[in-house]
């Protein structure tokens, strides 16, 4: 995905393991503004936020 894609409060997943997360930040550079660092949190997490580039996530479309 674009950053330029997302929304604070948009669900997400990385497709390798599918697992929802929640985007509750977003970082980017005016020398790549497609990309940047998401962070992402979700349901019952105890840590920090988890980090990931945009480019690696994509819209969470759960189970039918």
């Amino acid at each position: 995905m674009k950053i330029t894609e997302l929304e604070i409060g948009d669900k997400v997943c990385n497709p390798s393991d599918g697992f929802p997360m929640i985007v509750v930040g977003l970082f980017s550079s005016l020398a790549d503004l497609n990309n940047g660092c998401v962070y992402l949190d979700f349901e019952g997490n105890e840590g920090d936020r988890w980090e990931e580039e945009a480019k690696n996530l994509i819209p969470y479309k759960g189970k039918a």
